[in-house]
């Protein structure tokens, strides 16, 4: 019995210390920077979506064909290579009450042409979150306003299936 005894003093001891000096996980919320232009290819194309503060509310999660992409907060930005052709983009509120099912639901079908730098600002219509396409001409002002790159979160988006076709367009 007392073996055991000094056997779990010394592991209290020990995990006391190493908890003691632990570093702490840390991370930035943002990046401070402004949208740059991605290095695109004959099968891809550039989004940025930005979420101005006045669409207030929890974390915006972005989904493309399914995939998560970004989590956005008031006054952020989030960037991404995708493939070229059509794709399924959806907005949600994080929730974790309805296990992330919105991400396979809805949305809109949006077409990425090769090349393309593609903006989007979210907005808030009757209560639903909605896209807001900007012309090409209107990119460079609006993305001098957005200089908070969201940097927390890390896509799941795969660009290795440019060579296929999106899910959304598959039958």
């Amino acid at each position: 019995m007392r073996p055991l005894k000094h056997t779990l003093v010394l592991c209290l001891v020990s995990l006391s210390i190493t908890t003691l000096f632990a570093k702490v996980e840390r991370w930035d919320t943002f990046a401070k920077e402004k949208a740059q232009e991605q290095q695109v290819s004959t099968r891809t194309a550039q989004i940025v979506i930005v979420r101005p503060e006045n669409v207030s509310g929890k974390a915006i999660n972005i989904y493309i064909d399914g995939e998560y992409v970004s989590s956005l907060l008031p006054g952020a930005y989030t960037e991404e290579l995708v493939c070229s052709g059509r794709h399924r983009v959806n907005l949600a509120y994080t929730n974790i009450a309805t296990r992330y099912k919105e991400k396979r639901t809805g949305g809109d079908l949006i077409d990425f042409k090769s090349g393309e730098k593609n903006v989007y600002a979210i907005t808030k219509e009757n209560g639903k979150l909605r896209f807001k396409h900007y012309p090409k001409q209107d990119i460079p002002s609006l993305l001098t306003h957005y200089t908070k790159r969201q940097a927390h979160t890390i896509s799941r988006l795969s660009k290795r299936k440019c060579t296929q076709p999106s899910k959304s367009t598959r039958k």
